[in-house]
């Protein structure tokens, strides 16, 4: 079972939520952000089209992240 950074901000409900829940949340951000990144690097050209986007604007999307 993996925790997603909602479910880990839902575990921490006060101000004072602990190191190791900033850590985990930072860590599932930045791993949903590059699986996401990964997903788009191996669409086929013809999906992006379909999705509105072409290659350039999708690697400069995560390139801001």
């Amino acid at each position: 079972m993996t925790i997603t950074s909602i479910e880990t901000a839902n575990f921490a409900k006060t101000r004072n939520v602990s190191f190791l829940l900033r850590i985990l949340n930072w860590l599932a951000k930045h791993d949903g952000a590059y699986r996401e990144n990964a997903k788009l690097k191996a669409m086929p050209q013809e999906r992006l089209d379909d999705m509105g986007i072409n290659r350039a604007v999708a690697n400069r999307a995560f390139c801001q992240q």
